[in-house]
């Protein structure tokens, strides 16, 4: 409050507890107005929206203006790739911050569960969970057999009791292989051994943060090429995220955000 700010910024999922302490109230009383935005739990409905809010906050709406019809544009490309050809669905377990929390630990129909749906997979977690994170056990992993397994990632290393996680994210590329072998060891698990998944060398990591950012795209369009991979040859969401990198953001783009267990992938 020493910083006497106009506004606080929070996400969606924070409400319900900001609602318990009757925050706003508490807020009103100095001036202090509550925003809320949302990049993570209905990311269909929410995210354009929450940019044109942030764009209104700071005087940009032009900008958020821009930044939303990038995302907008990408997000029409892929679906009508998969709306014109109407492929077959594979079956996608997303084993959520592998090395974080306990094994099955993934995701509903929505966040990146929606994202895999958009994709043009069919994701496991959906058919089991309510909400848009939880858990599903090992022996159900084992029954559903996935065609696919993409873990999500990052640099947990100063999370408590975090080991044998995937650090994958922008500047991370250069330790791809150890990246590698560490994924392997995941999918040595009893709940993925069997799979097609693995027999097949479909496993692959994708930066966890893609599920609560504006940038969502870019993890689909990673996704699309791993389960389609003939209907998206030309597309670089490499190069793409480095668009969007170098037109909106003020950091230089570094690779990493995505890995395969088989190189080159």
């Amino acid at each position: 409050m020493t910083l006497d700010p106009d506004v606080l910024i929070l996400t969606i999922g924070n409400k319900a507890a900001a609602d318990e302490v009757n925050l706003e109230e508490m807020l009103s009383g100095i001036g202090v107005k509550i925003v809320y935005v949302d990049f993570r739990e209905h990311i269909i409905d929410n995210t354009v929206p929450s940019l044109h809010i942030l764009g209104q906050l700071f005087g940009k709406e032009e900008r958020a203006q821009e930044v939303a019809d990038f995302w907008q544009s990408k997000m029409d490309a892929i679906a009508k790739v998969i709306a014109d050809n109407n492929p077959q669905r594979p079956d996608v377990f997303m084993y959520r911050a592998a090395g974080l929390v306990e094994c099955c630990g993934t995701f509903g129909p929505d966040n990146f569960g929606l994202m895999v749906e958009l994709a043009g997979g069919n994701n496991l977690g959906s058919d089991f969970l309510p909400g848009y994170t939880g858990s599903i056990n090992p022996e159900q992993v084992i029954a559903s057999n996935p065609d696919l397994i993409v873990v999500t990632g990052s640099d947990w290393t100063n999370s408590a009791n975090a080991e044998g996680f995937v650090s994958v994210g922008p500047g991370t590329a250069d330790g791809a292989e150890v990246s590698r072998e560490v994924l392997a060891s995941l999918v040595e698990a009893p709940a993925f051994t069997g799979s097609s998944a693995v027999a097949e060398g479909n496993v692959h990591a994708i930066w966890h943060q893609f599920y609560a950012s504006p940038y969502q795209f870019v993890a689909i369009e990673a996704m699309a090429k791993w389960f389609h991979p003939d209907l998206f040859a030309d597309v670089d969401p490499d190069a793409t995220f480095k668009e969007f990198y170098d037109r909106f953001l003020p950091i230089d783009y570094q690779p990493g955000a995505w890995l395969s267990l088989e190189a080159g992938e």
